[in-house]
């Protein structure tokens, strides 16, 4: 009876993991004066399809209780996280790097970090990066728990009533 409990705590984070990613997809991800709120899925539809398949096999693999498979999905889903981060600072970099040629090092850095600073004072993380993140370690957390082993009643003896083991 332990071990099926056990399997259901793995599955169950598990199915929460998978679910807060889909979730997470499509909820407001961060909010910009004058854009309004993006969702991982508005910023890129193509990364926000791959997290969407990578939590449905997240889901599937759960069902079927192939946990280590899910340190694949959840590495597969980080790094499509991490792509799309690196891709949506990338225009940043440009500007910045433009910018440079033409004012020089110096300037360029003291005006990108007042803007950088003004930015990030109107920009707000919302609640689908969170569930994006937290759907992320519960994946790694269903597959890092270690699973539990059965045991076997028919090897397990009676005690012997004519031991002195017990007392009267």
């Amino acid at each position: 009876m332990e071990v099926f409990i056990y399997m259901v705590k793995k599955q169950i984070l598990g199915i929460i993991g998978a679910i807060f990613l889909l979730v997470g997809v499509f909820a407001p991800m961060v909010k910009i004066p004058l854009a309004g709120t993006i969702s991982f899925f508005e910023n890129n539809k193509f990364t926000g399809i791959l997290i969407v398949i990578l939590a449905l096999v997240s889901l599937f693999f759960v069902f079927i209780r192939r946990f280590r498979i899910l340190w694949l999905s959840g590495i597969l889903t980080l790094a499509v996280m991490g792509y799309t981060a690196w891709e949506a600072q990338k225009p940043l970099s440009s500007i910045k790097s433009k910018t440079s040629k033409i004012l020089g090092e110096k300037l360029t850095n003291k005006i990108t970090d007042k803007i950088t600073d003004k930015a990030m004072d109107y920009v707000h993380i919302q609640w689908g990066l969170i569930f994006l993140i937290l759907g992320l370690i519960l994946i790694f957390i269903s597959a890092a728990l270690p699973v539990a082993k059965k045991i076997s009643i028919e090897n397990v003896q009676p005690p012997n009533p004519d031991s002195s083991d017990i007392q009267s």
